[in-house]
């Protein structure tokens, strides 16, 4: 049943009318840009949220650091928060604490093993899947033909770390989801093209220099994690023709510089000194 809600808004309605663009995540009822089950802290004018859905919630407050001075309207749609919205913040839509929780699924990077073509182990190792879609279809690559090794990839054991940088990463397929199973940084893979690529991490993620990536699945899932995620440099999501990509963090997102995506955000803001698989692991758990 609709609720009132400020300036005569009606939430139930509202949500109504934005389920209908979107079923990336089956069930959901909302469809916010950034959506964060926690604090926001924005730095002056340096984010710009913008389209149709332009809009941001927190399941927290929304804070502006630094002495910036006005956010401006960087933000095109709504502002909301369940806790304070910062007076200096000036959206081109409704800003409105005290607002009611938007709920946030549990996110899982195993949830999306089913779309991953290529998996990065803790142990080191590279496994491709050999028949699309159906569980334990993993074998060892061999370099070439079906099975070929993806390039750029090195492991460090010390920092269980997949790291890729130099060329975007490649593979044997045009689409390639990474399923690691352990932290993942990606660092100056610059292309003049976008490529199609998909990280899905037990770990954190790191994303800096200047790649052009779009999803590398029909799901149009982008990056997923246990952990935190952090975008940065110029990296480039933000393909104009492959539109709604997903970004879902588990723990915290940080982005910085001139980095850009395009979809939906969403941030379940777990704690990470009760996520981690040490000394039992659990479903969902940070390697």
């Amino acid at each position: 049943r609709p609720r009132a809600g400020p300036r005569g808004t009606t939430v139930t309605i509202a949500r109504i009318l934005m389920r209908d663009k979107t079923d990336a995540i089956p069930g959901m009822n909302i469809n916010p840009a950034i959506l964060v089950n926690g604090d926001i802290e924005l730095d002056g004018n340096s984010l710009v949220v913008n389209g149709k859905k332009g809009n941001v919630h927190s399941n927290g407050d929304i804070t502006v650091g630094g002495d910036t001075g006005p956010m401006g309207t960087g933000i095109t749609g709504d502002v909301t928060a369940t806790g304070d919205v910062d007076d200096t913040i000036d959206p081109g839509g409704l800003k409105a604490g005290g607002m009611p929780v938007m709920p946030v699924p549990e996110i899982k990077a195993e949830d999306y093993l089913g779309i991953a073509t290529h998996k990065l182990t803790s142990t080191g190792d590279m496994l491709v899947r050999t028949a699309p879609g159906v569980p334990g279809t993993w074998a060892a690559c061999t370099g070439s033909g079906a099975l070929k090794c993806p390039t750029q990839w090195a492991f460090n054991s010390t920092t269980s770390t997949w790291r890729a940088e130099g060329a975007m990463p490649t593979s044997g397929v045009t689409k390639s989801t990474y399923y690691v199973e352990a932290n993942v940084e990606v660092h100056g893979t610059g292309k003049s093209s976008f490529t199609e690529i998909s990280i899905l991490a037990e770990g954190s993620l790191k994303i800096t220099g200047n790649g052009k990536f779009k999803p590398g699945n029909d799901s149009k899932i982008q990056f997923v994690t246990n952990g935190d995620f952090e975008l940065g440099g110029t990296a480039d999501a933000d393909d104009p023709i492959d539109m709604d990509g997903q970004i879902m963090v588990r723990e915290q997102l940080k982005v910085y510089g001139n980095s850009e995506f395009q979809g939906r955000i969403m941030v379940e803001d777990r704690d990470g000194s009760e996520n981690g698989c040490s000394p039992t692991p659990f479903s969902g758990c940070r390697r």
